[in-house]
């Protein structure tokens, strides 16, 4: 049984106990020595980051808080690294290349589609959430962030600063995320925290994140931003670099989701209402299709709709982590709680 309990309920003898955790549910019949897992088929996970290989075959391999890393294939499900699991990489040249996350960027790596053997380091202080990134269309390189940006182009076996907070402003704290887009391999967008309140954030960005010399890497800081706050996520608009969307983490009323159109910052949160949303992915095609995970499941909409569509079919949970299977035309998900999720692109 998982360490981290929340909650227990005895028998009316006193001699059964069900124990709530976060592993799943698990049974002792004799007052608490001895446990049994309880928990087949309720997918109870609470998953930080998910990656999906580009096959017809299905594979996943996700992060779960206290769970460590999980790996699908073959029908099968397997754990195959310890700790708290964050982000995760699935290759999309070779499924066999994959990569899960612990602790303060901790990186366990597998070439081989089984075993996760090779430790990776990528030598930087990060924050307790681990984050990495494989680049969009250079399948040998890797990205890690925290106090330093780090490359690697090789898979992990050697790294590179890109970015070092401390040299380029004494004020940032860490990069706590990054972002990429297949539709400009040159760009990165970072989102800084600041070392007084780590909730006044910066926004920074590169135009030639494949110079092969680091120190050539020229970053600029966007002048400002709309609002204060943790920021979740940012998608680049397909047609222009310089454009963005901007998804940050508040409850109620409006500035969930920002347009910045080049010069400035349009809200859009429309009709979200009350969603509190945690995580964001484009869907590659002309309509530059957004879908935004919440607590009441996901809600999507075209760069030309004005409103945004709630899908069905959701458990009600927090939709924490997306990504997209374009051979298969599938909407991975993972959820607070819940497992891994599947559903259909909409294509029109």
């Amino acid at each position: 049984m998982h360490d981290d309990v929340h909650h227990l309920e005895f028998s009316s003898d006193g001699k059964t106990v069900w124990a709530a955790h976060d592993g799943g549910v698990s049974v002792s019949y004799d007052e608490g020595v001895h446990w049994s897992k309880r928990d087949d088929g309720i997918g109870a996970a609470n998953v930080f980051g998910v990656s999906t290989s580009q096959t017809n075959d299905m594979q996943v391999v996700f992060g779960a808080y206290d769970t460590g890393g999980n790996l699908l294939r073959d029908k099968k499900w397997q754990h195959v690294s310890w700790g708290d699991g964050f982000e995760t990489i699935t290759s999309p040249a070779n499924p066999d290349i994959m990569f899960t996350t612990m602790q303060n960027g901790l990186i366990q790596g597998s070439k081989s589609g089984g075993n996760f053997d090779e430790a990776k380091s990528a030598n930087s202080r990060s924050e307790w959430h681990s984050w990495i990134k494989m680049h969009p269309t250079q399948h040998n390189t890797i990205y890690s962030s925290g106090a330093k940006v780090m490359r690697s182009k090789n898979l992990g076996d050697t790294w590179e600063s890109i970015f070092d907070c401390k040299k380029q402003d004494t004020a940032i704290f860490t990069i706590f995320k990054f972002f990429l887009s297949g539709d400009h391999p040159n760009v990165m967008y970072l989102y800084a925290l600041d070392e007084e309140t780590k909730v006044n954030p910066q926004i920074w960005m590169t135009r030639n994140l494949l110079e092969d010399d680091p120190a050539k890497i020229v970053w600029e800081k966007l002048p400002y931003l709309p609002i204060t706050g943790w920021i979740m996520s940012i998608a680049m608009d397909a047609a222009d670099e310089n454009k963005f969307w901007l998804l940050y983490n508040r409850p109620e009323g409006d500035g969930k989701i920002w347009y910045y159109d080049g010069r400035r910052y349009n809200d859009k949160s429309n009709n979200l209402g009350g969603a509190k949303c945690e995580s964001m992915i484009m869907q590659r095609g002309p309509e530059q299709r957004l879908y935004v995970g919440s607590n009441f499941g996901i809600f999507t909409r075209s760069k030309n709709d004005n409103e945004w569509t709630l899908l069905q079919g959701l458990p009600g949970t927090f939709i924490k982590t997306m990504d997209i299977n374009y051979t298969t035309g599938k909407l991975i998900v993972g959820t607070f709680g819940r497992g891994i999720w599947q559903g259909d692109l909409i294509v029109k």
